[in-house]
């Protein structure tokens, strides 16, 4: 006990004179700890609110994870390149797969087209052929007359009618041509067709000298003093005289049409020959191998002579 010191012990410095009461404090100390007062009253009052909503919320304290500042570069590189790889299979895959149908699609409109144009070979080889046909008939027959030593000048006389009926070539169609549409082969397209055109024109006059010379014998053979003496195939006529005049007249207007035959078949014969084989060596170019190469002798094979 005689070590507690009362209030009424303690030195007060006489600088600094102790208050009894509120109204002692000077007037500006006062104001201040009023202030102060009402600082604590209101904090007071958000406390007591905070803890009466302590009861109905609360609060989960998540501990804070601490993130890492520096890149892993020893994970990330693999998993880059490993993403990167798979990318770049990825678009090989796509771009082999779509070249490949690229491909395919191309392989099969190549082959439609190379079938196209082997049907305009043929047909081409067709006319040919027909061509050829009449000019190994008048061959023939120059030949057997030529043989029973025969007056030759008079063709109608030599010739006779076709023992059968050439059959007209079909006509090409645009597709089955087309692939020579080009600046470099542009003029094959203008002998094809002249081929054509050539075979169907031959093909009318034979047809027209058959049907002439048919008439011609049955005129003759209606001729009453009219004689005929065989000598195998071939025959020699007696014409009376009074029918000297339309006897020539007859042979005049079988000779004109037999004549022009004869004047263009063998030329005909060898352009049809030189055309089929440059429609060959184009299309072999463009459709190879699906169209095959082939020359004047392979050629020769499909046109009878």
């Amino acid at each position: 006990m005689n070590n507690l010191t009362t209030a009424s012990q303690l030195s007060v410095p006489k600088s600094q004179p102790f208050y009894q009461s509120r109204e002692e404090l000077p007037q500006p100390l006062c104001f201040a700890t009023l202030k102060f007062r009402e600082k604590l009253s209101m904090f007071q009052d958000f406390f007591d609110r905070f803890y009466e909503l302590g009861s109905s919320v609360k609060i989960i304290v998540m501990p804070a994870v601490e993130s890492k500042s520096v890149l892993d570069w020893s994970t990330l590189i693999p998993t880059m390149v490993g993403g990167i790889a798979t990318i770049l299979a990825a678009l090989l895959a796509f771009g082999l797969g779509y070249w490949e149908d690229r491909k395919n699609r191309g392989d099969e409109r190549l082959r439609a087209a190379a079938v196209n144009a082997m049907a305009g070979y043929f047909k081409l080889a067709e006319s040919a052929n027909l061509v050829a046909n009449i000019k190994s008939h008048i061959d023939k027959s120059y030949k057997a007359a030529e043989d029973a030593g025969l007056n030759q000048s008079e063709p109608f006389l030599t010739v006779g009618p076709s023992a059968g009926l050439f059959t007209e070539p079909e006509r090409l169609k645009p597709q089955e041509y087309s692939f020579l549409m080009g600046k470099e082969h542009f003029d094959v397209i203008g002998e094809v067709l002249f081929v054509k055109q050539r075979a169907i024109n031959l093909n009318h006059l034979f047809l027209q000298y058959t049907d002439m010379k048919i008439d011609f014998q049955k005129w003759l053979c209606n001729i009453e003093s009219f004689e005929r003496k065989m000598d195998g195939p071939l025959a020699a006529d007696i014409i009376p005289p009074e029918y000297k005049l339309k006897f020539d007249v007859r042979g005049a207007n079988l000779n004109q049409v037999i004549g022009s035959i004869i004047e263009h078949v063998r030329h005909d014969l060898l352009f049809a020959e030189t055309v089929t084989n440059k429609f060959i060596l184009v299309a072999h170019r463009k459709f190879n191998p699906h169209f095959q190469n082939s020359n004047s002798e392979s050629i020769k094979k499909h046109v009878m002579r």
